[in-house]
C-alpha cells in the first residue's frame, strides 16, 4: 500500500510540474512579459481536481478511522456539537448595527456574519490563552 501511495505521489507531482511548466512557457509574449496563457483553464482545472481528491481522501480516511475506533467517533461528534453551539451563540450575540462613514453600504446579513466570525475568534482566543495559563499553573504545582 505504501508503494502505491509513493508512485501516485510521484505521478501527480510530475503531472503538476508539466502543467505548471506549460502554463509558464505559453504565457511569454514577444516583449518578454507574461500574457494570459491559453493553459490557464487547464491550470485551474488541475488545481480543482487536486483539491477534490484531497477532500475525498480526507473524508474517506476520517470515516475509516472512525469506524475502526468508535470512541474517537463520539469524541469527534462532541467537538463538532460544541463548535456548532459556539457558532449559534456567536451568531445570536452578533450585531447588525450599520456602519457609519466610508464604505457604509454593507448589508445587515454580512454584518451579522462578520460579527459572528469576530465573536468566534474572541472566544477561541480566550480559550487558547486560558488553556496555556492553566497548563503552566498545573505544571508548576505538579
Amino acid at each position: 500500500m505504501r508503494k502505491i501511495a509513493s508512485i501516485t505521489l510521484y505521478i501527480l507531482a510530475a503531472v503538476s510540474f508539466i502543467i505548471l511548466i506549460s502554463y509558464i512557457i505559453s504565457g511569454a509574449n514577444s516583449e518578454g512579459g507574461l500574457a494570459a496563457s491559453k493553459y490557464t483553464g487547464h491550470f485551474i482545472a488541475w488545481g480543482v481536481i487536486m483539491l477534490g481528491m484531497a477532500v475525498l481522501l480526507l473524508l474517506g480516511f476520517t470515516v475509516a478511522s472512525m469506524i475502526e475506533n468508535p470512541k474517537m467517533l463520539l469524541r469527534s461528534l462532541a467537538i463538532i456539537g460544541a463548535t456548532a453551539v459556539l457558532f449559534f451563540i456567536s451568531y445570536y450575540f452578533s450585531s447588525t448595527t450599520p456602519l457609519i462613514g466610508k464604505n457604509a453600504d454593507v448589508s445587515p446579513v454580512l454584518l451579522k456574519w462578520v460579527g459572528t466570525g469576530l465573536n468566534v475568534t474572541y472566544v477561541l482566543g480566550i480559550f487558547a490563552l486560558l488553556t496555556v495559563v492553566f497548563t503552566e499553573i498545573y505544571r508548576a504545582f505538579r
